[in-house]
Protein backbone atom coordinates (compact mmCIF):
# COMPACT_ATOMS: atom_id res chain seq x y z
CA UNK A 1 0.00 0.00 0.00
CA UNK A 2 1.39 3.26 -1.03
CA UNK A 3 1.70 6.00 1.70
CA UNK A 4 0.02 9.15 1.75
CA UNK A 5 1.37 11.68 -0.60
CA UNK A 6 1.83 15.47 0.29
CA UNK A 7 -0.83 16.33 -2.19
CA UNK A 8 -3.30 14.32 -0.30
CA UNK A 9 -2.91 16.35 3.13
CA UNK A 10 -3.81 19.62 1.02
CA UNK A 11 -5.98 22.19 2.79
CA UNK A 12 -8.47 21.77 0.97
CA UNK A 13 -10.56 24.69 2.13
CA UNK A 14 -8.20 27.20 1.93
CA UNK A 15 -7.72 26.28 -1.32
CA UNK A 16 -11.13 27.90 -1.93
CA UNK A 17 -11.64 31.53 -4.03
CA UNK A 18 -12.11 34.24 -1.67
CA UNK A 19 -15.56 34.54 -3.04
CA UNK A 20 -16.14 31.37 -1.12
CA UNK A 21 -14.46 31.89 2.17
CA UNK A 22 -16.09 35.29 2.41
CA UNK A 23 -19.41 33.61 2.08
CA UNK A 24 -18.58 30.86 4.41
CA UNK A 25 -17.42 33.51 7.22
CA UNK A 26 -20.83 35.68 6.34
CA UNK A 27 -22.77 32.44 8.02
CA UNK A 28 -20.69 32.89 11.29
CA UNK A 29 -20.89 35.98 13.99
CA UNK A 30 -17.96 38.15 13.90
CA UNK A 31 -16.38 37.24 16.43
CA UNK A 32 -15.63 33.70 15.23
CA UNK A 33 -14.78 34.97 11.98
CA UNK A 34 -12.23 37.12 13.47
CA UNK A 35 -11.12 33.76 15.07
CA UNK A 36 -10.14 32.53 12.47
CA UNK A 37 -7.04 34.81 11.46
CA UNK A 38 -4.54 32.90 13.66
CA UNK A 39 -5.46 29.19 11.35
CA UNK A 40 -2.77 30.37 9.10
CA UNK A 41 -1.20 33.51 6.75
CA UNK A 42 -3.99 32.38 4.07
CA UNK A 43 -6.83 33.05 6.57
CA UNK A 44 -4.88 35.80 8.31
CA UNK A 45 -6.95 38.53 6.37
CA UNK A 46 -10.07 37.13 4.57
CA UNK A 47 -11.97 37.78 7.74
CA UNK A 48 -11.75 41.65 6.90
CA UNK A 49 -13.51 41.22 3.08
CA UNK A 50 -16.49 39.16 4.40
CA UNK A 51 -19.68 41.20 3.70
CA UNK A 52 -21.27 40.06 6.90
CA UNK A 53 -20.98 41.80 9.87
CA UNK A 54 -22.43 39.91 12.66
CA UNK A 55 -22.70 41.06 16.48
CA UNK A 56 -26.24 40.20 16.88
CA UNK A 57 -25.56 36.78 18.64
CA UNK A 58 -23.68 38.59 21.23
CA UNK A 59 -26.09 40.83 22.84
CA UNK A 60 -23.21 43.26 23.73
CA UNK A 61 -23.30 44.99 26.88
CA UNK A 62 -22.21 48.56 25.74
CA UNK A 63 -21.27 49.54 29.21
CA UNK A 64 -18.29 47.67 29.01
CA UNK A 65 -15.22 49.72 27.15
CA UNK A 66 -13.78 46.73 25.78
CA UNK A 67 -16.92 46.02 24.00
CA UNK A 68 -17.35 49.33 22.37
CA UNK A 69 -13.78 49.18 21.12
CA UNK A 70 -14.30 45.70 19.88
CA UNK A 71 -17.35 46.90 17.27
CA UNK A 72 -14.88 50.09 16.53
CA UNK A 73 -11.85 48.34 15.90
CA UNK A 74 -13.89 45.47 13.87
CA UNK A 75 -15.64 48.26 11.78
CA UNK A 76 -12.03 50.11 11.13
CA UNK A 77 -10.75 46.76 9.73
CA UNK A 78 -13.34 46.05 7.45
CA UNK A 79 -12.45 46.56 3.74
CA UNK A 80 -15.54 45.14 1.93
CA UNK A 81 -16.90 48.13 0.02
CA UNK A 82 -20.92 46.74 0.18
CA UNK A 83 -22.19 44.81 3.34
CA UNK A 84 -24.59 42.10 2.60
CA UNK A 85 -25.55 42.15 6.52
CA UNK A 86 -25.19 44.42 9.19
CA UNK A 87 -26.88 42.68 12.71
CA UNK A 88 -26.03 44.58 15.85
CA UNK A 89 -28.15 43.12 19.58
CA UNK A 90 -27.10 45.21 22.78
CA UNK A 91 -28.04 46.62 26.07
CA UNK A 92 -27.82 50.42 25.58
CA UNK A 93 -28.21 53.19 27.38
CA UNK A 94 -28.81 56.56 26.61
CA UNK A 95 -25.19 57.41 26.81
CA UNK A 96 -24.26 55.09 24.65
CA UNK A 97 -27.15 55.61 21.66
CA UNK A 98 -23.71 57.93 19.77
CA UNK A 99 -22.06 54.64 19.64
CA UNK A 100 -24.65 53.25 17.64
CA UNK A 101 -25.53 56.04 15.44
CA UNK A 102 -21.97 55.57 14.69
CA UNK A 103 -22.18 52.05 13.70
CA UNK A 104 -25.65 51.90 11.66
CA UNK A 105 -23.93 55.07 9.77
CA UNK A 106 -20.82 52.88 9.24
CA UNK A 107 -23.17 50.34 7.78
CA UNK A 108 -25.14 52.71 5.55
CA UNK A 109 -22.00 54.26 3.89
CA UNK A 110 -21.52 50.39 3.00
CA UNK A 111 -24.83 50.25 1.11
CA UNK A 112 -25.48 47.57 3.47
CA UNK A 113 -28.65 45.57 2.17
CA UNK A 114 -30.10 43.79 5.00
CA UNK A 115 -29.83 45.80 8.53
CA UNK A 116 -31.26 44.57 11.78
CA UNK A 117 -30.76 45.70 14.94
CA UNK A 118 -32.14 45.20 18.46
CA UNK A 119 -31.69 46.46 21.65
CA UNK A 120 -32.35 45.46 25.08
CA UNK A 121 -33.50 48.50 27.21
CA UNK A 122 -35.91 49.55 30.57
CA UNK A 123 -35.08 53.08 30.08
CA UNK A 124 -34.77 54.28 26.25
CA UNK A 125 -36.42 53.02 22.90
CA UNK A 126 -33.64 53.86 20.55
CA UNK A 127 -34.08 56.45 17.70
CA UNK A 128 -32.82 55.76 14.35
CA UNK A 129 -30.22 57.70 12.68
CA UNK A 130 -31.11 59.83 10.21
CA UNK A 131 -29.00 58.20 7.39
CA UNK A 132 -31.43 55.39 7.52
CA UNK A 133 -34.25 57.06 5.95
CA UNK A 134 -31.76 58.45 3.82
CA UNK A 135 -30.32 58.73 0.03
CA UNK A 136 -27.89 55.26 1.41
CA UNK A 137 -30.89 53.79 2.28
CA UNK A 138 -32.15 52.93 -1.64
CA UNK A 139 -30.21 49.54 -0.96
CA UNK A 140 -31.67 48.37 1.81
CA UNK A 141 -33.55 45.31 0.88
CA UNK A 142 -34.69 43.75 4.68
CA UNK A 143 -34.41 45.15 7.74
CA UNK A 144 -35.40 43.97 11.10
CA UNK A 145 -36.10 46.41 13.24
CA UNK A 146 -36.49 46.07 17.81
CA UNK A 147 -37.09 48.42 20.52
CA UNK A 148 -36.58 51.52 18.10
CA UNK A 149 -38.36 54.96 17.38
CA UNK A 150 -39.31 54.22 13.83
CA UNK A 151 -40.86 57.82 12.48
CA UNK A 152 -40.24 58.37 9.24
CA UNK A 153 -39.48 62.02 8.58
CA UNK A 154 -41.44 64.63 6.65
CA UNK A 155 -40.77 64.27 2.42
CA UNK A 156 -40.05 60.15 3.39
CA UNK A 157 -39.98 59.34 -0.49
CA UNK A 158 -39.95 55.29 0.65
CA UNK A 159 -37.18 52.83 0.65
CA UNK A 160 -36.71 52.31 -3.32
CA UNK A 161 -35.64 48.65 -2.94
CA UNK A 162 -36.77 47.26 0.47
CA UNK A 163 -38.72 44.10 0.17
CA UNK A 164 -39.36 43.59 3.81
CA UNK A 165 -39.60 44.50 7.47
CA UNK A 166 -39.84 43.54 10.88
CA UNK A 167 -40.64 46.03 13.72
CA UNK A 168 -41.21 44.71 17.06
CA UNK A 169 -40.80 46.10 20.74
CA UNK A 170 -40.72 49.61 18.83
CA UNK A 171 -42.63 53.42 18.62
CA UNK A 172 -44.08 53.84 15.63
CA UNK A 173 -47.24 56.01 14.61
CA UNK A 174 -50.20 55.56 12.06
CA UNK A 175 -48.94 57.39 9.56
CA UNK A 176 -45.05 56.01 9.04
CA UNK A 177 -46.79 52.42 8.60
CA UNK A 178 -48.94 53.82 6.33
CA UNK A 179 -46.17 55.64 4.51
CA UNK A 180 -44.42 52.56 4.49
CA UNK A 181 -46.90 50.97 2.43
CA UNK A 182 -47.49 53.04 0.17
CA UNK A 183 -44.22 54.55 -0.40
CA UNK A 184 -41.92 51.17 -0.93
CA UNK A 185 -43.17 49.82 -4.07
CA UNK A 186 -41.17 46.72 -3.79
CA UNK A 187 -42.28 45.90 -0.28
CA UNK A 188 -43.41 42.10 0.04
CA UNK A 189 -43.51 41.21 3.59
CA UNK A 190 -44.56 43.73 7.26
CA UNK A 191 -44.13 42.70 10.16
CA UNK A 192 -45.31 44.38 13.41
CA UNK A 193 -45.59 43.11 16.83
CA UNK A 194 -45.94 44.54 20.02
CA UNK A 195 -45.41 48.03 19.21
CA UNK A 196 -46.76 51.10 20.76
CA UNK A 197 -47.90 54.85 19.61
CA UNK A 198 -50.23 52.96 17.25
CA UNK A 199 -54.06 54.03 17.88
CA UNK A 200 -55.84 54.20 13.84
CA UNK A 201 -53.46 51.78 11.19
CA UNK A 202 -54.75 52.09 7.53
CA UNK A 203 -52.67 50.34 4.71
CA UNK A 204 -54.42 50.83 1.80
CA UNK A 205 -52.15 51.35 -1.43
CA UNK A 206 -53.99 49.83 -4.93
CA UNK A 207 -50.44 49.90 -6.33
CA UNK A 208 -48.98 48.41 -3.03
CA UNK A 209 -46.90 44.65 -3.79
CA UNK A 210 -47.61 43.91 0.18
CA UNK A 211 -48.21 39.89 0.20
CA UNK A 212 -47.67 38.91 3.82
CA UNK A 213 -48.83 41.01 6.58
CA UNK A 214 -48.27 40.27 9.67
CA UNK A 215 -50.05 42.04 12.43
CA UNK A 216 -49.93 41.34 16.46
CA UNK A 217 -51.05 44.03 19.47
CA UNK A 218 -51.45 44.78 22.78
CA UNK A 219 -53.59 47.65 22.83
CA UNK A 220 -56.85 48.85 21.38
CA UNK A 221 -55.49 49.02 17.48
CA UNK A 222 -57.90 49.60 14.54
CA UNK A 223 -57.01 48.44 11.36
CA UNK A 224 -58.18 49.01 8.11
CA UNK A 225 -56.47 46.68 5.44
CA UNK A 226 -57.12 47.58 1.45
CA UNK A 227 -53.91 46.45 -0.47
CA UNK A 228 -55.04 44.24 -3.64
CA UNK A 229 -52.29 41.54 -3.78
CA UNK A 230 -52.16 40.57 -0.11
CA UNK A 231 -51.63 36.87 -0.10
CA UNK A 232 -51.18 36.20 4.24
CA UNK A 233 -52.81 38.02 6.76
CA UNK A 234 -51.80 37.13 10.21
CA UNK A 235 -53.37 38.98 12.89
CA UNK A 236 -53.40 38.52 16.87
CA UNK A 237 -55.96 41.84 18.61
CA UNK A 238 -59.33 42.21 18.69
CA UNK A 239 -61.20 41.22 16.10
CA UNK A 240 -63.81 44.03 16.14
CA UNK A 241 -61.14 46.51 15.20
CA UNK A 242 -60.37 44.82 11.85
CA UNK A 243 -61.93 45.65 8.57
CA UNK A 244 -61.22 45.43 4.81
CA UNK A 245 -61.31 48.33 2.80
CA UNK A 246 -61.64 46.35 0.01
CA UNK A 247 -62.25 42.88 -1.83
CA UNK A 248 -58.52 40.82 -1.24
CA UNK A 249 -58.79 39.06 -4.10
CA UNK A 250 -55.40 37.25 -3.89
CA UNK A 251 -55.43 35.93 -0.35
CA UNK A 252 -55.04 32.44 0.27
CA UNK A 253 -53.92 32.25 3.86
CA UNK A 254 -55.76 33.93 7.03
CA UNK A 255 -54.67 33.83 11.08
CA UNK A 256 -57.52 35.68 12.89
CA UNK A 257 -57.17 35.19 16.67
CA UNK A 258 -58.94 37.06 19.21
CA UNK A 259 -57.26 37.64 21.78
CA UNK A 260 -59.11 39.81 24.63
CA UNK A 261 -62.82 41.61 24.42
CA UNK A 262 -66.86 40.71 23.78
CA UNK A 263 -67.47 40.13 19.98
CA UNK A 264 -70.70 40.77 18.15
CA UNK A 265 -70.90 37.39 15.98
CA UNK A 266 -72.73 39.02 13.54
CA UNK A 267 -69.83 41.12 13.21
CA UNK A 268 -67.43 38.48 12.87
CA UNK A 269 -69.78 36.53 10.46
CA UNK A 270 -69.40 39.16 8.15
CA UNK A 271 -65.70 39.50 8.62
CA UNK A 272 -65.61 35.96 7.19
CA UNK A 273 -67.05 36.41 4.32
CA UNK A 274 -64.24 39.02 3.15
CA UNK A 275 -62.27 36.21 3.59
CA UNK A 276 -64.16 32.86 2.63
CA UNK A 277 -62.30 32.36 -0.26
CA UNK A 278 -59.14 32.05 1.42
CA UNK A 279 -57.27 28.32 1.44
CA UNK A 280 -55.81 28.36 4.84
CA UNK A 281 -58.00 29.32 7.78
CA UNK A 282 -56.07 29.64 11.18
CA UNK A 283 -58.47 30.70 13.92
CA UNK A 284 -58.48 30.69 17.81
CA UNK A 285 -61.73 29.27 20.22
CA UNK A 286 -63.59 32.76 18.99
CA UNK A 287 -64.57 30.65 15.49
CA UNK A 288 -66.48 27.72 17.50
CA UNK A 289 -68.77 30.04 19.48
CA UNK A 290 -69.27 32.15 16.07
CA UNK A 291 -70.10 29.40 13.95
CA UNK A 292 -72.63 27.99 16.82
CA UNK A 293 -74.70 31.04 17.39
CA UNK A 294 -74.49 32.12 13.50
CA UNK A 295 -75.37 28.54 11.77
CA UNK A 296 -75.13 25.40 13.45
CA UNK A 297 -77.91 26.36 16.44
CA UNK A 298 -79.70 27.38 13.63
CA UNK A 299 -79.75 23.96 11.36
CA UNK A 300 -77.87 25.84 8.83
CA UNK A 301 -75.12 25.33 6.95
CA UNK A 302 -71.80 27.71 6.39
CA UNK A 303 -71.75 26.69 2.18
CA UNK A 304 -69.11 29.97 1.86
CA UNK A 305 -65.60 28.09 2.52
CA UNK A 306 -65.75 26.42 -1.06
CA UNK A 307 -62.33 26.73 -1.84
CA UNK A 308 -60.95 25.74 2.37
CA UNK A 309 -58.16 23.37 1.96
CA UNK A 310 -56.50 23.76 5.51
CA UNK A 311 -58.28 24.58 8.68
CA UNK A 312 -56.27 25.28 12.04
CA UNK A 313 -57.92 25.70 15.06
CA UNK A 314 -56.28 26.26 18.36
CA UNK A 315 -57.59 26.24 21.90
CA UNK A 316 -59.12 23.70 24.24
CA UNK A 317 -62.23 21.88 23.94
CA UNK A 318 -64.67 23.07 26.34
CA UNK A 319 -67.96 22.45 25.41
CA UNK A 320 -69.70 19.29 23.64
CA UNK A 321 -70.52 22.06 21.43
CA UNK A 322 -67.26 22.75 20.51
CA UNK A 323 -66.87 19.44 19.01
CA UNK A 324 -70.17 19.69 16.84
CA UNK A 325 -69.37 22.85 15.48
CA UNK A 326 -65.57 21.73 14.26
CA UNK A 327 -67.14 18.83 13.12
CA UNK A 328 -70.04 20.13 11.10
CA UNK A 329 -67.44 23.10 9.58
CA UNK A 330 -65.60 20.48 8.35
CA UNK A 331 -68.13 18.83 6.80
CA UNK A 332 -69.27 21.91 5.32
CA UNK A 333 -65.84 22.72 3.54
CA UNK A 334 -65.81 20.08 0.34
CA UNK A 335 -61.89 21.49 -0.64
CA UNK A 336 -60.90 20.35 3.11
CA UNK A 337 -58.06 18.22 2.65
CA UNK A 338 -56.32 19.08 6.11
CA UNK A 339 -57.15 19.56 9.95
CA UNK A 340 -54.50 20.76 12.49
CA UNK A 341 -55.81 21.13 15.61
CA UNK A 342 -53.70 23.09 18.71
CA UNK A 343 -55.60 22.20 21.84
CA UNK A 344 -53.39 24.78 24.11
CA UNK A 345 -54.96 27.05 26.35
CA UNK A 346 -52.04 29.09 26.43
CA UNK A 347 -50.34 30.08 23.25
CA UNK A 348 -46.99 31.68 23.99
CA UNK A 349 -45.95 34.38 21.09
CA UNK A 350 -45.26 37.08 23.31
CA UNK A 351 -48.86 37.68 24.40
CA UNK A 352 -49.85 35.27 27.34
CA UNK A 353 -52.87 33.40 27.39
CA UNK A 354 -55.41 34.40 24.56
CA UNK A 355 -58.83 36.13 26.41
CA UNK A 356 -61.77 35.43 24.30
CA UNK A 357 -65.79 36.60 24.83
CA UNK A 358 -68.47 34.16 25.94
CA UNK A 359 -71.23 33.36 23.98
CA UNK A 360 -73.63 31.25 25.85
CA UNK A 361 -74.73 27.76 23.48
CA UNK A 362 -76.20 24.89 25.43
CA UNK A 363 -74.94 21.74 25.41
CA UNK A 364 -78.02 20.00 25.48
CA UNK A 365 -78.64 21.10 21.41
CA UNK A 366 -75.37 19.85 20.58
CA UNK A 367 -75.23 17.09 17.63
CA UNK A 368 -73.47 15.90 14.60
CA UNK A 369 -74.78 15.90 11.18
CA UNK A 370 -74.71 12.89 9.26
CA UNK A 371 -72.17 13.61 6.38
CA UNK A 372 -68.24 12.52 5.17
CA UNK A 373 -65.12 14.33 4.50
CA UNK A 374 -64.51 13.10 1.48
CA UNK A 375 -61.20 14.99 0.70
CA UNK A 376 -59.18 14.81 4.27
CA UNK A 377 -56.44 13.15 3.92
CA UNK A 378 -54.30 14.19 6.86
CA UNK A 379 -55.17 15.30 10.51
CA UNK A 380 -52.76 16.51 13.28
CA UNK A 381 -53.31 17.41 16.57
CA UNK A 382 -51.13 18.81 18.95
CA UNK A 383 -50.79 18.73 23.03
CA UNK A 384 -53.74 15.88 23.04
CA UNK A 385 -54.19 14.82 26.69
CA UNK A 386 -56.68 12.13 26.10
CA UNK A 387 -59.83 14.41 27.80
CA UNK A 388 -63.65 12.61 26.62
CA UNK A 389 -64.11 15.70 24.72
CA UNK A 390 -60.79 15.34 22.50
CA UNK A 391 -61.24 11.86 22.37
CA UNK A 392 -64.88 12.24 21.21
CA UNK A 393 -63.27 14.39 18.36
CA UNK A 394 -60.92 12.12 17.55
CA UNK A 395 -63.29 9.34 17.41
CA UNK A 396 -66.36 11.30 14.93
CA UNK A 397 -63.05 12.39 12.96
CA UNK A 398 -62.24 9.24 12.03
CA UNK A 399 -65.59 7.65 11.15
CA UNK A 400 -65.75 10.91 8.53
CA UNK A 401 -62.86 10.97 7.12
CA UNK A 402 -63.32 8.61 4.23
CA UNK A 403 -59.75 9.13 2.36
CA UNK A 404 -57.77 9.47 5.46
CA UNK A 405 -54.15 8.73 5.58
CA UNK A 406 -52.78 9.63 8.58
CA UNK A 407 -53.94 11.06 11.95
CA UNK A 408 -50.49 12.45 13.69
CA UNK A 409 -51.45 12.96 17.70
CA UNK A 410 -49.10 14.36 20.24
CA UNK A 411 -49.09 13.56 23.41
CA UNK A 412 -49.35 16.18 25.87
CA UNK A 413 -46.13 17.02 28.68
CA UNK A 414 -45.57 19.89 30.60
CA UNK A 415 -42.48 19.65 32.40
CA UNK A 416 -43.66 22.51 34.63
CA UNK A 417 -46.89 21.33 36.18
CA UNK A 418 -50.23 22.13 34.02
CA UNK A 419 -54.17 21.88 35.76
CA UNK A 420 -54.86 19.67 32.43
CA UNK A 421 -55.91 16.01 33.30
CA UNK A 422 -53.55 13.41 31.72
CA UNK A 423 -54.02 9.64 31.02
CA UNK A 424 -50.81 7.57 30.34
CA UNK A 425 -50.22 7.49 26.48
CA UNK A 426 -50.72 3.56 26.38
CA UNK A 427 -54.37 3.74 27.77
CA UNK A 428 -55.82 6.38 24.79
CA UNK A 429 -53.62 4.55 21.97
CA UNK A 430 -55.79 0.86 23.27
CA UNK A 431 -58.69 3.02 22.94
CA UNK A 432 -58.31 4.79 19.55
CA UNK A 433 -56.61 1.98 17.78
CA UNK A 434 -60.26 0.23 18.47
CA UNK A 435 -62.30 3.42 16.81
CA UNK A 436 -63.94 2.92 13.97
CA UNK A 437 -62.31 4.79 10.32
CA UNK A 438 -63.87 5.52 7.66
CA UNK A 439 -60.74 5.06 5.70
CA UNK A 440 -59.45 1.72 5.98
CA UNK A 441 -55.61 2.55 5.10
CA UNK A 442 -55.17 5.29 7.74
CA UNK A 443 -52.69 5.13 9.73
CA UNK A 444 -51.98 7.08 13.41
CA UNK A 445 -48.52 8.10 14.42
CA UNK A 446 -47.96 9.38 18.14
CA UNK A 447 -45.43 11.76 19.05
CA UNK A 448 -44.55 13.55 22.20
CA UNK A 449 -45.31 17.50 22.63
CA UNK A 450 -43.08 18.92 25.21
CA UNK A 451 -43.67 22.85 26.45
Amino acid sequence: MSSTTEEEQVDRISALPDEILHGILSSLSIDCAVRTSVLSNRWRDVWEFTPALNFGSLLLPLSKPETRNFVNRILCLCRSPVLRSFALSCNVSKSYIPDVHKWVDFAMTRKVRCLALGFESLQVVVELPPSVYGAQSQYITCMILGRVNFITPSGFNGFANLSSIKLYDSKLTDASVGSLVSNCSRLNSLIIKSCQGLVHVKISAPQSQLREFIFRCKGRVRLEIGVPNLVLLDYWGGLMLLSFMNYLPRLVEAKLFHRWGIYDTTFLRSLMHEVAHVKILRVNSWFSKMMAKEFYRKRSRCTMFQNLEKFCWYGPLKTECDIVTLLDFSRDCPSLEKIEIDFREVLLDGFGEIECGVVEVGDGEARVDAGFLRKLRTIKVVSFSGSKNEMELIKHLLQMAQVLETLYLTFWKCQCGSSRNHMRPELFRGQISLFPRASPHAQILYGLYRR
